[in-house]
């Protein structure tokens, strides 16, 4: 059983995408809420009215942790804000539904645009801006 793991393993990191091994540009820190690592185009929204624009892969940025957000978790490949944390309902949400969380990044919302390539590593607590 060992064994077969570490084949697997093996096999999944060969095949990691080159945007997960690309380099940083930026990196921002913040608290880990829900693990794993999502790259993919950024999506900035202001309003939860704009929220419907989301498309299938995008890595959204929002400023606090709403619970409407929870709502589109299937849709998003990762999530990045300013405020929010582990005991929030969009935190439990999304490690529910396995999509990378990173909250308290200061300043997120001024540093990113829209469709720039991200990182968002839920586990280490970083997101990266990507070339």
């Amino acid at each position: 059983m060992k064994g077969n793991f570490a084949v697997q393993r093996n096999l999944w990191i060969d095949q990691d995408p080159v945007e997960k091994r690309a380099t940083a540009i930026k990196r921002m820190s913040g608290r880990d809420v829900s693990m794993g690592v999502a790259v993919g185009p950024c999506r900035v929204i202001r309003k939860t009215e704009d929220l419907h624009t989301l498309r299938e892969g995008d890595i959204l940025v929002y400023r606090t942790g709403s619970p409407k957000i929870a709502a589109y978790l299937g849709r998003i490949a990762g999530l990045a804000t300013e405020v929010g944390g582990h005991l929030t309902n969009l935190g439990n949400c999304a490690r529910e539904c396995s999509v990378p969380y990173v909250a308290g990044v200061s300043g997120l919302m001024g540093e990113v645009r829209d469709g720039e390539l991200m990182r968002v590593d839920g586990s280490g607590g970083t997101v990266d801006l990507l070339n």
